[in-house]
């Protein structure tokens, strides 16, 4: 018959360590946390025509994802009450599964957020235009839209468009302009460029129609210090191109040849 003396001497079983269940804590807050935001993310573009996103997000694995995690966390807790022995392989599921929804999310599934917001980047990419010119035969800004897009802008947009990247840019032209508009036309999209051209087609003033910092929503013009953004763009025969500052001499660029050493 075993006494009250003899039951105190067993070796009661102990906790996991704290180390491990942090872990635990911390890898069911981290899946919880990037895949909530990455399914609401998902949810608040699904069916938008543009989107400012580098690639749509897969949110109904991340809405798993967050499951699986909620589903652990709750076996977790299941095992501490009933007292499982730290070396359980129960506490170190949830930690497992943790690598493995970060490896997909870094490793295998394309980024869905830009380095930086997609307006931004449309903005910076526009900034080269005014240390260029547009070269032209005619020296005129060419009236086809898709060919003074081409001219414009050799980079694709950064944005989405039915769930795909942008290859292009959209480009919508005014004519007889004397500066940058101040509103946009009624009924555009965003991630389009607004062209307006001076009368004499040799100036424009290039605009950008964004989503206003945000995922999805109706085109805003993109704002630069409290104004709307715009570069001038010129266009120029090659032959009016300024000249530079100095002029290669062919004769310079040859070797000069050694100088004799003078005999002793």
């Amino acid at each position: 018959m075993t006494t009250a003396s003899d039951t105190s001497a067993l070796p009661a079983r102990q906790r996991p360590s704290v180390g491990l269940l942090l872990a635990n804590a911390a890898s069911l807050a981290l899946v919880v946390w990037i895949g909530v935001d990455h399914t609401s993310l998902g949810l608040e573009v699904r069916g938008a025509r543009v989107v400012a996103l580098s690639a749509m997000p897969l949110w109904p694995l991340y809405a798993l994802s967050v499951a699986a995690a909620a589903g652990l966390g709750v076996f977790v807790v299941i095992e501490l009450l009933r007292r499982r022995p730290p070396d359980s392989r129960s506490y170190r599921l949830l930690p497992i599964a943790a690598v493995v929804f970060f490896a997909m999310h870094f490793l295998v599934l394309p980024p869905a957020l830009p380095p930086m917001p997609s307006d931004w980047l449309a903005a910076s990419q526009l900034l080269a235009l005014e240390s260029s010119a547009v070269i032209t035969e005619d020296g005129l800004l060419p009236r086809d839209p898709e060919a003074l897009a081409k001219q414009l802008s050799q980079m694709p947009p950064p944005y989405l468009r039915d769930g795909k990247p942008m290859t292009a840019w959209p480009l919508v032209v005014r004519s007889d302009c004397d500066g940058p508009i101040s509103a946009l036309p009624a009924a555009l999209e965003p991630a389009t460029l607004i062209a307006c051209v001076s009368a004499d087609r040799r100036t424009a003033w290039v605009s950008i129609a964004g989503t206003g910092g945000r995922h999805t929503g109706p085109a805003t013009l993109v704002m630069a210090d409290g104004a709307p953004f715009s570069v001038k763009v010129q266009a120029m025969r090659r032959e009016e191109l300024p000249a530079l500052p100095f002029e290669l001499n062919a004769q310079a660029s040859e070797e000069e040849p050694e100088a004799a050493l003078p005999e002793e």
